[in-house]
């Protein structure tokens, strides 16, 4: 019986986290390369955020947050759109892999912080 038990405990949590924002992988890369030279070929670092918080609405992984991030120069921004990426990402238990895109140790603990 607490065999049975653990069984469903693992099957319940590793649902949940692949299911975490309830969207599988469904925005492909060629459509993802598409959005990504649309936010490249933006002047204006507002005009990328609110581009890069429109595609947040859609089943994105977290090594294409990243790339959007990277397109960003101000860390505060970054911040607040990984914050609001983590739960939508279609794979939150890479999500991790953001950190590269930050600059200061304080930014990185607090993504740190949100993936535990």
């Amino acid at each position: 019986m607490k065999k049975l038990f653990g069984l469903i405990l693992i099957i319940f949590f590793g649902i949940y986290s692949h299911a975490q924002s309830g969207c599988l992988p469904q925005f492909t890369e060629n459509s993802f390369q598409l959005e990504l030279k649309k936010i490249k070929d933006q002047d204006f670092d507002q005009a990328k955020k609110e581009a890069i918080e429109i595609l947040l609405n859609k089943c994105i992984t977290s090594l294409q947050l990243k790339k959007l991030l990277q397109e960003l120069s101000f860390e505060e921004d970054k911040l607040e759109l990984a914050k609001k990426a983590f739960k939508t990402v279609s794979d939150p238990n890479t999500f991790g892999i953001i950190k590269d895109v930050f600059d200061f140790e304080d930014t990185k603990k607090e993504i740190d912080l949100l993936i535990k």
